[in-house]
């Protein structure tokens, strides 16, 4: 914060110096494009974001070399009698630029920072699904194996009551930084309400979570606490999808497909393979018996349309 106090001060006092120069040195008269170019150069490196990775030198040489084309372009000197005054614009454009920059780099390590601070939780978070895909696949193929429950469920924040939540997680960060804070106290307000054999997964915009051990009506019971919790800490519903195993699908694909479905509010209707079952020891309402080949490997989901 030091840092760019002493940066904004030093841009207030130069742009002072640069827009008065002329009326304390008469000899010294400016091309007036030069103040509007210096002025759009702030203003771009504060505001355009892509600047931030572009080395500071190439910004200078851009700048440099528009000003030298506006000069051309109107037919101003630039060498001879003439050179003192082109090397005074055109150090007056560096300095701003590189004043500009600095401001322009504190601010960033401002909102960097913020979020780190703000991200200073010892509470459980949420995995990437990229990360968790395969441990995620690993639970259904054990539970297949061993004829044992499992659950996944789909969340997601309702979009409607997202402007009302963010405040309530923090009001001091930026905008910028309210929406990864609200994903990640959201995280872990679920990681919280599932037992320790839970996971927890960010995939997207969303959540996925899975409970082995749980079916269906198990599922609810936590479904409903993860949402009684969302609404206690941070004032918003959720939309959710349950899909069981091995109810509704018998593949990893399956379930995670089937759980978005009913998370935002598609038809998804059980598959008309003839095997589904309602539970583990008893036959499913239509007759079906579960298949012998529910003991093996699960089929992958590349394979699975043709098993």
């Amino acid at each position: 914060m030091g840092r760019f106090r002493v940066g904004l001060a030093a841009a207030f006092a130069w742009m002072f110096v640069f827009y008065n120069i002329e009326r304390y040195h008469e000899p010294i008269n400016l091309a007036s494009f030069v103040y509007v170019l210096a002025a759009a150069a702030a203003v771009a490196a504060l505001v355009i974001r892509r600047l931030d990775r572009t080395p500071l030198w190439l910004q200078v040489v851009g700048l440099l070399v528009l000003f030298l084309a506006l000069k051309t372009w109107k037919g101003t000197p630039i060498a001879g009698p003439f050179l003192p005054l082109t090397v005074t614009e055109a150090c007056a454009l560096t300095i701003t630029a590189i004043l500009a920059n600095r401001i322009a780099q504190s601010i960033r390590e401002f909102e960097e920072a913020a979020v780190r601070v703000a991200f200073l939780d010892d509470g459980p978070s949420a995995a990437s699904f990229d990360a968790a895909q395969s441990e995620l696949y690993r639970e259904v193929r054990r539970a297949r194996r061993q004829r044992r429950p499992l659950a996944l469920v789909a969340l997601k924040p309702h979009p409607q009551q997202m402007p009302a939540a963010i405040p309530r997680v923090i009001e001091e960060a930026q905008k910028s930084c309210s929406l990864k804070l609200f994903e990640r106290r959201l995280a872990s307000v679920l990681a919280r309400s599932v037992d320790d054999e839970g996971w927890v997964i960010q995939r997207g915009d969303h959540f996925l979570v899975l409970m082995p051990e749980y079916d269906h009506g198990q599922a609810v019971h936590i479904i409903e606490r993860m949402e009684q919790a969302a609404v206690a800490e941070l004032g918003v519903r959720l939309q959710r999808g349950l899909a069981a195993f091995p109810d509704e699908e018998i593949t990893f694909t399956g379930l995670v497909e089937r759980a978005e479905a009913l998370m935002r509010g598609e038809e998804a209707p059980l598959p008309e393979h003839g095997w589904s079952i309602a539970s583990l020891d008893a036959p499913h309402p239509r007759g079906a018996r579960q298949p012998d080949w529910l003991n093996s490997e699960p089929v992958p989901a590349e394979s699975s349309s043709t098993s």
